[in-house]
């Protein structure tokens, strides 16, 4: 028998996601069997002439590794573990802010791909590569601008 009435509507309304982040490749699953993977790199147009060749201000993935010339290139998960920690006191470096940046962009990417519904909430589990720290997993959530971190 299948589920009838209020609750089988409200799941219908919620995304269920799996997100492995990883320090070469990050892996989504869905509650809908959508799959996918994608190459835990995120890149900036080094100058005005890559920048109109790519026509993008960021490129991440695939994509980044096919335009490694043209591109500033940033690993964020870098050996297992986050390369930026937010600090306190919200001073940070130009390098550090790009690095901040590029988890957002990622993680971004990354639930993009899962192909959600506008008004569909989104629930996730994250996982992180072994070598990362409790700070380093608070550095996620804190990073997020993603929907799921709200």
């Amino acid at each position: 028998m299948g589920a009838e009435g209020p609750a089988a509507s409200q799941d219908d309304n919620i995304l269920y996601l799996g997100l492995d982040l990883g320090t070469s490749q990050s892996s989504i699953c869905t509650s809908t069997d959508l799959r996918r993977t994608v190459t835990s790199v995120v890149g900036w147009p080094k100058d005005l002439i890559s920048y109109k060749f790519l026509q993008k201000q960021v490129v991440i993935g695939d994509e980044c590794l096919e335009h490694r010339m043209a591109v500033d290139m940033i690993w964020p998960l870098e050996n297992g573990v986050f390369r930026h920690r937010p600090s306190a006191a919200d001073e940070a470096m130009d390098g550090e802010d790009r690095e901040a940046e590029a988890i957002e962009h990622l993680v971004s990417y990354i639930i993009e791909l899962a192909e959600a519904h506008p008004n569909q909430e989104i629930r996730a589990v994250i996982g992180c590569p072994a070598r990362a720290t409790e700070e380093d997993r608070k550095a996620l959530t804190d990073s997020g601008s993603s929907p799921i971190f709200s």
